[in-house]
């Protein structure tokens, strides 16, 4: 039986000196065969929520791709 989440991520993923956790999480997430990513939400944290629901998009297409 999978876990059910939702994910809350401030994904800063390319940008310069900025972590990468919530990149890495998300990206685990989405190929763990225990959870169900149900979805994502962004915040503002190591950058503007703009970037981050972008970057969080790019992420999670090349996660579900394999691009």
């Amino acid at each position: 039986m999978t876990q059910k989440v939702i994910l809350d991520i401030d994904n800063a993923l390319t940008i310069p000196a900025q972590d990468t956790d919530d990149a890495l999480a998300l990206a685990l997430a989405l190929v763990s065969p225990e959870l169900d990513v149900l979805g994502c939400t962004t915040c503002a944290g190591n950058c503007q929520t703009p970037q981050s629901v972008s970057y969080t998009h790019l992420r999670a297409h090349e996660t579900m791709t394999g691009i």
